[in-house]
C-alpha cells in the first residue's frame, strides 16, 4: 500500500548517503516566509491563506514530533503503477529531514481524495498500511488533523507565490482547491 511505502521511507536511516542538509520547501519556516511576502497582496485567496496561517502557525511551530527522512512530495503524479502494483516512486528532489507527519499528511492529500472528495475508507486504509510499518506515536495521532490542514495550506502558499509572479488560471483553481481542503479537512473522518 502507499501508506506502507511511506512508513518504509520513514524507517530509512535519518541521513542516508547523498542527502544534504536542505529545508523542506513547504516547511513551517518556508511557508511563513511566503506568508510574509504575500501580506501586501490584496487577493481573496491571499487573505484566506493569511487567516489560516495565523490560526495554525502557533500549533505547528510548537510541535516536537519525530523527524527523519521524508520524500516531501509523495503524490500520485510521482508514482508509477502497473495494473495495481507500485513499480516506482519518482521525484526525490524534495527529500529532506522533517516531521514524518508532514509527509504522511501530504501523501494522504494525494491518495485519499477522489474528484476533490475526501474518502474516509481510503484514509483509513492508508493509515492502516502506514501503521503496518511504523506506528504513530500518541502525539502524532493527536496532531494528524493539524498536519492534514497545514499541508494543503503550505502547498497553497507555494502556488500563491508563483501565481503572484506569473498569474495563471489553472494555478488559481489549484489554490482555491487547496485552501478549501485546509478549511474543511478537520471535519473529515479517517
Amino acid at each position: 500500500t502507499m501508506g506502507g511505502l511511506a512508513a518504509r521511507v520513514h524507517q530509512l536511516p535519518e541521513r542516508p548517503r547523498g542527502i544534504q542538509d536542505c529545508e523542506n520547501l513547504l516547511s513551517v519556516r518556508s511557508t511563513l516566509t511566503i506568508a510574509q511576502s504575500l501580506r501586501e497582496t490584496g487577493t481573496s485567496s491571499a487573505r484566506r491563506f493569511l487567516h489560516l496561517i495565523e490560526l495554525l502557525t502557533p500549533e505547528v511551530e510548537n510541535s516536537s514530533l519525530p523527524t527523519g527522512l521524508i520524500h516531501g512530495d509523495l503524490f500520485p503524479d510521482n508514482t508509477i503503477f502497473r495494473e495495481d502494483n507500485l513499480i516506482a516512486v519518482l521525484d526525490w528532489e524534495e527529500a529532506c529531514i522533517d516531521h514524518y507527519l508532514f509527509d504522511l499528511a501530504m501523501a494522504m492529500h494525494g491518495f485519499c481524495y477522489i474528484d476533490e472528495e475526501w474518502c474516509p475508507d481510503l484514509a483509513r486504509n492508508f493509515l492502516a498500511g502506514y501503521e503496518t510499518g511504523r506506528s504513530l506515536e500518541p502525539d502524532e495521532r493527536e496532531s494528524l488533523p493539524l498536519f492534514l490542514r497545514w499541508t494543503p495550506l503550505a502547498m497553497a502558499g507555494w502556488h500563491l507565490r508563483r501565481h503572484s509572479i506569473t498569474p495563471d488560471r489553472r494555478q488559481a483553481g489549484r489554490i482555491h482547491q487547496l485552501l478549501q481542503r485546509a478549511e474543511t479537512i478537520f471535519d473529515c473522518e479517517y
